[in-house]
C-alpha cells in the first residue's frame, strides 16, 4: 500500500482510497491531490510512503526518490502546481 502525506497548517487532501488491480509488468500512476492556501515543497514536504506488513518506508523527499526505490529506476514523482490546487503523483513503471 502506498500513501501520500503532507504537512501544512491549511491543507486539505482530496485523494481518496483506491484499489488498483494490475497484471505483472503494468505501469501505474498513483494520485496525490491536495489544496493549500500557501504551499512550499521545502517547508511542507509531500512524502509518499510504502506500507507492507509491519514495515513502512518513505519513497521520496520532495522530488527526490530515496533508496532502495531510486536504484530500480521505476519510481518518479513530479509536483504540478496550480494554486491552490497541487498534485504530486507517484509513477511506478512496470518491468
Amino acid at each position: 500500500m502506498y500513501v501520500c502525506a503532507a504537512v501544512s497548517a491549511f491543507l486539505r487532501m482530496s485523494t481518496h482510497d483506491r484499489v488498483h488491480v494490475l497484471n505483472a509488468g503494468q505501469t501505474i500512476e498513483l494520485e496525490c491531490e491536495f489544496y493549500a492556501e500557501e504551499f512550499s515543497m521545502f517547508n511542507n514536504p509531500v512524502i509518499w510512503k510504502k506500507f507492507q506488513r509491519q514495515e513502512q518506508q518513505e519513497v521520496n523527499i520532495m522530488g527526490n526518490i530515496l533508496p532502495p526505490f531510486f536504484s530500480t529506476k521505476r519510481f518518479e514523482v513530479e509536483l504540478f502546481s496550480h494554486p491552490p490546487r497541487y498534485r504530486l503523483p507517484l509513477n511506478i513503471a512496470g518491468w
